[in-house]
């Protein structure tokens, strides 16, 4: 689920079945618009996401 911060309205979600963990549809959930100054949203996510290829992915899209 992609939820706004500003308004806490949900922008995008996805169903798919329990075989599908969570962390594979991350990246197509993730908004990678800016902010009104330019700047890379905010990305707040469980440690479940986290590892060394996610890290790397945020670090090329900034």
């Amino acid at each position: 689920m992609n939820v706004d911060e500003g308004n806490k309205l949900i922008q995008s979600y996805s169903v798919t079945h329990a075989a599908v963990h969570d962390s594979q549809l991350f990246d197509e959930l993730l908004d990678h618009t800016s902010d009104e100054d330019g700047n890379k949203r905010a990305v707040y996510a469980d440690s479940t996401y986290r590892s060394e290829v996610q890290e790397q992915r945020e670090a090329d899209t900034k």
